[in-house]
């Protein structure tokens, strides 16, 4: 977006060039069309003169009332046509990043700035230090003798960062600063405009002085009369010698109405018509009826075009095309429509697409013919290239693009709802997902199919939420999966109880016939008793009827207890199971605790870093009671627990820095960038940055310098020490290599000139040759004995890391290209490992050789063995270094975004431990010989000696000075720990 403004001397006669188009369509006019701009002359010197009286106007207007081509077109062509004064025009808009954009446009009108140094980022300067604006215009305009113009477009931008969003309200309060200061020192030639959206005008409070500038100077942009309407259709038409019938334009002024769009939506339907109209007809016809109905009139214009140039793409172009509008569009507080331009390469990483695939789609909408997106056609657009919708009205006007507004907001507020959830479920207030929200959330996941980029977009916590998610996922199919055993267990048991009574309703049958028989039997011995005088004969069969009988008696008893016997093994069967279903949920009651005591942990860590820090001993207390609960769960089954957990961690390090002070853990001693850090394995740590000195370091404090600096005019760039640690090579920006003997503690014993002018990284091999990269664009190998360079390669182009294999006679390269390529010293034979969409920073290896660790300009780390390749995400910049530590079981990362990330690399699914107290850009990092800490380097002049042993850093809290109790009061347990530990006794320092 930031083009610089070039005003023609003389603009080329277009008058009888109809092949131009006359009517820019959605996109503001540009400087060199101001022969086109017609109806606001008399304005255009009202603003003018206010200007230079005050030196500064707010242009204050309703969307889609002409403000960024009044000033473009009006404004700034008279400004930069004054002949009274050279002028300089500094044009932007906000976007996502104020001062990026504002440092962009200054590089764009001067590729150098007397008051910045060369090592210095403009940007990064006028962050730190808004008052440096004024300081450096000032100093500029005395050497080029010129006044500049600072022109800020878009301005509503300004307010739409979140006090969420720390880096991004930075931006935005330095960019008021810097507009602030600037006023108030008068010697300054430099003059502000800014354009702004009249629905946004009451945002400007929240800064009190702004808006007493405001008040000061601004200029309400009133709606054009219909006759300065009617010389903004006709007058380009006349200007190109071409003719429109008088009715058509009266029917046009009386379709545009009061819309708030009218001037846009005006602007695109005599674009559109004019094309139509050269397309068929002769220069010598007039504009008519026909040409105008055939595109669809003001009305439908605009979404009928933008409908069928979406229609134009295949399907998979079209699900890109929405992507890419809705990451150029937001609704705003109250429903408000809100463009976002975004860069080029920013888009590639919310999209998820490859950018040749984008730019083609950005081509598509804004060529000449529709000028829906900016740049305008004929602008190269590269990574860094803002992107922006033509005009709020397509917004509005395009039905198509209004409803994905809408969708992007109801998917970003479903998003926020997950990412509130998961923070609740880490903090022990919330539990995980169920139906029905897990089932729309499923399917958000499903159609969005969120990036990495889109969810830190949104919110910081992208990496956590999508694991809360798939814990929400897995928690669900684990609960349906046990009610499905048991109800499978129960339709057993009920079987077993259904066998049981039948053999009892068997048992009570038999009972049941025997009675019967036995009353018959009863009867009859009546009948013969009273009959015994008669019937004395049959004495002897009644005798043979009552042997019968007890033989029947005792096998009806022998029966019995074998039912018995029968019941009481299924009363076995019965208890053996039901003890087993016991212990089993024993065991589970068990994980519950475990998982519940683990989030409990989590929580409290998390809750510790908010305490106060002018509150040491309690934040202290918590972070130890929360590291005390972590320990004492048992990592097995479900309950997984991390190695290094990111939440102890932090927890743990903050509480460390709140009972000692901010410089905890920091060296101070380099005066520049610490570009390289090495360690021996005897412990000692040398380190070298773009002060030129190079420092060794015992017991993480100063030794000694190997080599001071005090001339300042070297940069040294990398440091190597060979396997026996008796040499500790150091290279950088000059045309020889330095070999300091480190064993004997000669120092600077050999000077090993070099044919190219910088050699940026240098690595020895395991025999204890020197290989090296620099200017050249060739992987040298330079052997000690015959003191001889050899070229491993030819001219390959740039090449940005190298390092050697631990134990085999080969090395790795990382290219500017994105490839990672091996190569054999001695045969010098290559091999491709890898391609990335993005320039390779940082190669290693790891110290047992297994590993391969590779980190890209994007922030990309890939983890490479002989079996697979795995992506690990999370940096937002380039990876400047990578190292693992001498187990070669965790991998961290140094990148631009501030942060250093450490990995399990036996485990990669485990979140990692991120270390965000840098300052500025981390440059090196390296392990201690015995794994306890981590050294980084940074930017900021400063080494961290970040500590890694949870247990060491646990066991310093106690006896620390400013703790003079041993656990949590009551309140403070219900607090942090929850209810239920109203009552604990035991104490945290036990």
């Amino acid at each position: 977006m930031n083009q610089p403004f070039t005003m023609e001397s003389e603009l080329p006669n277009q008058a009888n060039d109809i092949s131009t188009n006359p009517f820019p369509g959605l996109r503001p006019f540009k400087p060199s069309e101001s022969d086109l701009f017609f109806g606001r002359e008399l304005q255009i010197s009202l603003v003018f003169e206010q200007l230079m009286k005050q030196r500064f106007i707010a242009i204050v207007g309703a969307s889609g009332v002409g403000k960024s081509s009044f000033m473009s077109c009006g404004v700034v062509s008279e400004i930069t046509q004054n002949q009274d004064r050279s002028w300089k025009v500094l044009s932007m808009t906000p976007g996502r990043n104020p001062i990026k954009s504002l440092a962009d446009s200054m590089m764009l009108q001067e590729a150098h700035w007397t008051a910045v140094p060369e090592t210095e980022d403009i940007g990064s300067t006028l962050l730190h230090s808004p008052e440096s604006f004024k300081a450096i215009l000032k100093t500029q305009a005395e050497t080029s003798k010129a006044d500049y113009l600072l022109f800020i477009d878009q301005f509503e931008e300004i307010f739409r960062f979140s006090p969420d969003d720390e880096s991004g309200a930075k931006a935005a309060k330095s960019i008021i600063d810097i507009i602030v200061s600037t006023l108030h020192d008068a010697s300054i030639p430099v003059y502000i405009v800014v354009a702004i959206r009249a629905d946004f005008i009451g945002d400007c409070a929240k800064f009190p002085r702004l808006t007493e500038i405001i008040n000061k100077s601004q200029y309400l942009i009133p709606e054009l009369t219909r006759e300065e309407k009617k010389d903004a259709i006709v007058g380009p038409v006349r200007y190109k010698n071409a003719k429109i019938e008088d009715e058509l334009v009266e029917h046009i002024l009386d379709e545009m109405g009061e819309s708030a769009d009218q001037l846009p939506i005006m602007q695109h339907a005599m674009m559109r018509t004019w094309s139509q109209w050269k397309k068929f007809k002769s220069p010598s016809d007039a504009i008519t009826f026909d040409d105008y109905n055939a595109i669809g009139g003001i009305k439908n214009a605009l979404s009928e075009h933008a409908r069928e140039a979406y229609k134009e793409l295949n399907r998979e172009d079209q699900i890109l095309c929405q992507k890419i509008f809705k990451t150029l569009t937001e609704k705003g507080d109250g429903g408000r429509g809100i463009r976002r331009p975004t860069r080029l390469k920013d888009i590639c990483d919310i999209v998820d697409a490859e950018q040749t695939k984008i730019t083609n789609i950005i081509d598509f909408f804004r060529s000449p013919s529709r000028s829906l997106l900016l740049p305008p056609a004929g602008t190269d657009i590269k990574d860094d290239t803002v992107i922006d919708i033509s005009h709020e009205s397509l917004m509005r006007n395009w039905i198509e693009l209004s409803d994905w507004v809408e969708e992007e907001a109801e998917s970003v507020k479903l998003y926020l709802r997950l990412a509130e959830a998961s923070l609740m479920h880490q903090e022990g207030k919330a539990g995980l997902w169920l139906p029905p929200d897990l089932l729309l959330a499923q399917d958000w996941y499903k159609k969005q199919k969120p990036s990495l980029a889109w969810g830190l977009m949104h919110n910081k916590a992208f990496e956590s939420t999508m694991l809360f998610l798939e814990q929400s996922e897995s928690e669900y199919e684990r609960s349906q999966i046990l009610k499905e055993k048991v109800q499978k267990r129960r339709i057993v048991i009920f079987r077993r109880i259904a066998a049981v009574m039948f053999l009892l309703t068997l048992a009570a049958g038999w009972s049941w016939i025997k009675a019967r028989e036995s009353a018959k039997d009863a009867e009859e011995k009546k009948i013969l008793a009273e009959k015994a005088t008669e019937k004395a004969n049959e004495q002897e069969e009644l005798a043979r009827i009552s042997a019968n009988e007890a033989v029947l008696a005792k096998e009806d008893a022998i029966h019995s207890a074998k039912i018995a016997r029968n019941q009481e093994r299924i009363a076995r069967q019965a208890k053996v199971e039901a003890d087993t279903n016991a212990l089993r949920a024993l065991r589970q009651e068990q994980q519950a605790n475990d998982l519940r005591l683990l989030s409990i942990a989590k929580s409290m860590a998390i809750k510790s870093k908010e305490i106060d820090a002018n509150k040491p001993e309690k934040k202290a207390l918590v972070a130890k009671q929360a590291y005390n609960f972590y320990e004492s769960v048992e990592s097995s089954g479900k309950t997984k627990k991390l190695e290094k957990d990111p939440d102890i961690y932090d927890g743990l390090y903050y509480a460390l820095i709140s009972l000692g002070d901010d410089n905890a853990f920091t060296l101070s001693e380099h005066e520049q960038n610490v570009r390289s850090i090495i360690t021996s394995k005897k412990g000692n740590i040398y380190s070298t940055g773009s002060d030129g000195s190079i420092i060794q370091w015992k017991n993480n404090q100063f030794h000694s310098f190997v080599k001071e600096n005090k001339s300042g005019t070297r940069i040294n760039k990398s440091l190597a020490i060979n396997s026996d640690e008796s040499r500790l090579a150091c290279s950088g920006n000059f045309n020889f290599i330095e070999i300091y003997d480190i064993k004997s503690g000669k120092g600077l014993v050999e000077t090993i000139p070099t044919t190219w002018t910088d050699t940026w990284h240098i690595a020895f091999t395991h025999d204890g040759n020197l290989i090296c990269i620099g200017t050249n664009d060739q992987l040298m190998l330079y052997t000690f004995d015959t003191k001889t360079f050899t070229p491993i390669t030819e001219v390959i182009g740039k090449i940005n890391a190298v390092s050697a294999h631990p134990a085999k006679n080969e090395v790795v390269v990382g290219l500017d290209n994105g490839a990672v390529e091996q190569y054999n010293l001695a045969t010098k034979s290559v091999t491709t490992i890898m391609r990335s969409n993005s320039s390779i920073y940082a190669v290693n290896y790891s110290h047992d050789g297994s590993r391969l660790a590779v980190g890209d300009e994007k922030g990309k780390v890939y983890l490479i063995t002989a079996h697979q390749m795995m992506e690990l995400p999370g940096h937002s910049a380039r990876v400047n270094q990578i190292a693992f530590d001498h187990s070669s079981h965790f991998l961290a990362t140094a990148s631009f975004d501030k942060t250093v990330r450490i990995w399990n690399v036996r485990s990669s699914d485990d979140a990692p431990i991120i270390l965000r107290d840098h300052q500025d850009w981390v440059w090196s990092i390296a392990f201690t010989q015995d794994d306890n800490h981590l050294w980084a380097g940074s930017r900021d002049y400063l080494i961290r000696t970040w500590p890694l042993d949870m247990d060491d850093m646990a066991s310093l809290i106690c006896p620390n000075p400013k703790i003079t109790r041993t656990q949590l009061n009551e309140e403070e347990w219900i607090h942090y720990a929850g209810e239920d530990f109203s009552s604990v006794v035991n104490a945290t320092c036990n």
